[in-house]
């Protein structure tokens, strides 16, 4: 059963102006290695990682505590993202009563999106 939906739209512009002003500061700040390693510098899937985070925090109803770096992101061997299972983001879940996250991700030149469907057994 869906127990909670999020989807965000972010401007790639927007991520490229923040790198642009903060470089690595905002990157380390907000992602996790592993992003940085599979987005290898590419602002359109780093603004759909953001997105992701966004979508995230909604599907779920809110931070409960967590930090940025705490909401990440991988991809299996597929190609198909994940959301990598840390002790704030299981405390979120729990607290939503989730017990499965789905998570997709688009991005095009100027725009980025993700969706995240919080589901429970």
């Amino acid at each position: 059963m869906i127990c909670g939906v999020g989807v965000d739209l972010v401007s790639v512009k927007r991520i490229d102006d923040v790198i642009l002003r903060h470089g690595d500061r905002f990157l380390n700040r907000l992602f996790s290695s592993l992003e940085l390693a599979v987005c290898n510098g590419d602002s359109a899937r780093i603004a759909a990682r953001f997105a992701g985070k966004e979508a995230f925090v909604k599907a779920v109803g809110g931070w409960h505590g967590m930090q940025w770096r705490d909401i990440s992101f991988g991809r299996n061997g597929g190609g198909a993202p994940y959301l990598v299972r840390t002790k704030p983001v299981d405390r979120a879940l729990a607290l939503s009563h989730a017990t499965t996250v789905w998570v997709t991700f688009s991005h095009e030149k100027s725009m980025a999106v993700a969706t995240v469907i919080a589901e429970r057994s």
